[in-house]
C-alpha cells in the first residue's frame, strides 16, 4: 500500500483531523492532504516527524506500511475488548481466536511472522468474529467503533478483494437491521405498545398495539423491512397524544 494511505491510516486510528495531523507533524494541512492522495511523497525527513507525532520509531512506521491486511486484521482482533477483558497473555488471545473462528494458531502466528495474506474464507471468519461482538449482550462498546475505523482505513485493500468486498457490505447492512430493530422496540416500548407473535396461515405475523391504537400486523420476516412505516407510525400517535395534552391544558387555563 502506497505511504499516503498509511498515513491516512495511521491518522485515523489516531481519531485526528488532517489539520489535526498538521499539527502535531509541524507540516501544514496541505501537506497531508497531497500525501494521504498521493501528490506528493514524504521524504525521510517528513517521514521521521510522522513518526515522533505517532510516538513511534521510523522502523516502525515503515514496517507499518509493508503490513499485509491480514496481519493488521489479526492485530486488530488481538486489541479487542472481548479478546483481552479476561486475559491479556497473547496465547490465551490466540486460543480464543481459535476457538471462535477454527482457524490454526500456527496459521495466525504465521500470517503475523511472515506479513502474509490468510485465504479469503478465513479472513471473512475472522471479520464475522470481530463484527458479531459488536453486539455481545455483555457489551464490549469500543470494538464496534474499532471495526468500523478498521473496514473505513482499509477501504482501498477491501475494494481489491471483490469476494471480501460483498461480504463486509452484507455484515454492514446486518448491522443496519440490528439497530434499527433496536431503536424500533424501545421506541415501542416507551409508547406502551405491546409486540406479540401469532401463526397467520403458517406464516409468523407480529401485532403491533396498545390500548388505544393498533398499529399493524405484519409478517415476522418482513418487519425490518417496514421499519420506517412502523416509526412514522408511532411518531404520530406519539404527537397525538401530545397535541391532546395541550389541548387539555389550554382549555383549563382557559375554563
Amino acid at each position: 500500500m502506497n505511504i499516503g494511505d498509511k498515513i491516512k491510516k495511521l491518522r485515523k486510528y489516531r481519531g485526528w483531523t488532517q489539520e489535526q495531523m498538521a499539527g502535531e507533524c509541524g507540516l501544514s494541512k496541505n501537506a497531508i492532504w497531497n500525501y494521504e492522495n498521493r501528490k506528493r511523497t514524504p521524504n525521510i525527513e517528513t517521514l521521521s516527524k510522522v513518526a515522533e507525532a505517532l510516538h513511534i520509531s521510523l522502523n516502525e512506521l515503515l514496517d507499518f506500511v509493508g503490513k499485509s491486511f491480514s496481519k493488521n486484521l489479526i492485530e486488530s482482533i488481538l486489541k479487542m475488548n472481548y479478546i483481552t477483558i479476561a486475559d491479556e497473555s497473547l496465547e490465551y488471545n490466540f486460543k480464543t481466536i481459535l476457538r471462535h473462528t477454527g482457524i490454526a494458531i500456527d496459521s495466525l502466528k504465521n500470517c503475523i511472522e511472515n506479513n502474509i495474506d490468510l485465504p479469503i474464507q478465513e479472513q471473512m471468519q475472522l471479520l464475522s468474529f470481530w463484527n458479531e461482538w459488536e453486539f455481545h449482550e455483555d457489551g464490549y462498546g469500543d470494538d464496534k467503533i474499532e471495526f468500523e475505523e478498521f473496514i473505513d482505513v482499509n477501504r482501498e485493500e477491501i475494494n481489491n478483494q471483490p469476494l471480501l468486498s460483498k461480504y463486509i457490505k452484507t455484515l454492514l447492512k446486518e448491522d443496519s437491521t440490528k439497530n434499527n430493530l433496536e431503536k424500533m422496540l424501545d421506541l415501542l416500548e416507551q409508547n406502551s405498545f405491546r409486540v406479540s407473535g401469532f401463526n397467520n396461515n403458517e406464516n409468523n405475523e407480529i401485532s403491533i398495539s396498545n390500548d388505544h391504537v393498533s398499529i399493524k400486523n405484519v409478517s415476522e420476516t418482513k418487519l425490518a423491512d417496514t421499519y420506517d412505516d412502523i416509526i412514522k407510525k408511532v411518531n404520530s400517535y406519539t404527537k397525538f397524544l401530545i397535541e391532546e395534552e395541550l389541548l387539555k391544558l389550554h382549555n383549563n387555563l382557559n375554563s
